[in-house]
């Protein structure tokens, strides 16, 4: 069975090229997820969402940890379109019979331009 962090790390390699095929096989059937912006509560509802992500970035500076069944990813996240940012973050993963369960992510939701917020609200509540 391949360790909780050696899984975590693939769904975030996954998650930077918007390969949402292996995303999914690597989400629990039962994933929820949980952020400041949004919130899913189905492995079906995060891939709705990652296939139509509305940004380009990617992850910099990043360190895992990892402790029994949660790893923990600290990292910035850069962003480049459709606005510029680079913002500190926290993300706490649980894995499950050999999936990601549930995630967490952390951050300061205030340096993100308003235009952005009003449009993950509107997506959120789609």
């Amino acid at each position: 069975m391949t360790a909780p962090i050696d899984l975590v790390k693939q769904y975030v390699e996954a998650c930077g090229s918007k390969d949402v095929d292996t995303m999914g096989s690597l989400l629990h059937d039962s994933f929820t997820f949980a952020g400041p912006c949004m919130s899913f509560n189905s492995k079906e509802e995060m891939l709705g969402f990652m296939s139509q992500c509305p940004f380009e970035c990617k992850h910099e500076n990043t360190t895992f940890i990892s402790e029994g069944a949660k790893v923990v990813q600290i990292f910035d996240w850069v962003v480049t379109k459709p606005f510029e940012l680079t913002t500190r973050m926290c993300e706490v993963m649980t894995v499950e019979d050999g999936k990601i369960r549930s995630a967490e992510l952390f951050y300061d939701s205030a340096k993100f331009p308003t235009e952005f917020m009003e449009q993950m609200k509107e997506q959120q509540e789609a």
